[in-house]
Formats: C-alpha cells, structure tokens, sequence
C-alpha cells in the first residue's frame, strides 16, 4: 500500500510538471501551442493538455514501468485490476489538486 501511495505521488507530481513545462512562458511552450492547435482534443488533452485526463497515459507509463515492479501483486488479473485502480486514483488526486488550486471564490 505504501509502494502504491509513494508512486501516485510521484506520478502526479510528475503529470503537473508535464504540464507545467508546456504551458505559456514555459520552457516547451511552443511545442505545447503546436500540439493544442494541430492534435485532436482526444490526443492533446491525456498527453499534455489536462492534469486530470493526463492520468491515463501517464498513470499507466508509471504503472507498467514501475508499479508492476514495487507493488506486490500476483497473477495478470489483479495486475489489470490494480492497473485500473491506480490510473483512476491518480485521477481523483489530480481533480482533487485542481479543484483546490483553481477553485473560484
């Protein structure tokens, strides 16, 4: 459980930095425009374009690069499972992070 909380912080830190780096006045800013105006919103927004959304692609790199070796499961089915479970927690913590950041007063 720890392994499982350790890396959906280190995914979501991540995803935000993805983000970060390309957005406006950002490093890749140009490269982020590009892809806005040139790449569907189906492609854009789980690649760069929305922390919330960018769990699935990102959530599921982190998962199977590294979840699959620090969190203990067994057997192909409760890999699936935990798969789907971490991509949509990492979903919730990033909705949850937007919602608190971006929350109109």
């Amino acid at each position: 459980m720890t392994q499982f909380i350790l890396l959906l912080i280190v995914a979501s830190v991540w995803i935000w930095g993805v983000k970060c780096v390309f957005s406006s006045a950002h490093i890749l800013e140009k490269a982020g425009e590009w892809v806005e105006d040139k790449l569907p919103e189906w492609i854009y927004k789980p690649t760069i374009g929305c922390q919330a959304c960018m769990s699935s692609i990102h959530g599921s790199l982190w998962y199977w690069a590294l979840g699959t070796l620090i969190i203990p499961v067994t057997g192909i089915v409760l890999t699936l499972i935990v798969w789907v479970l971490f991509c949509v927690c990492l979903c919730g913590v990033n909705f949850i992070l937007l919602e608190s950041i971006y929350k109109e007063e």
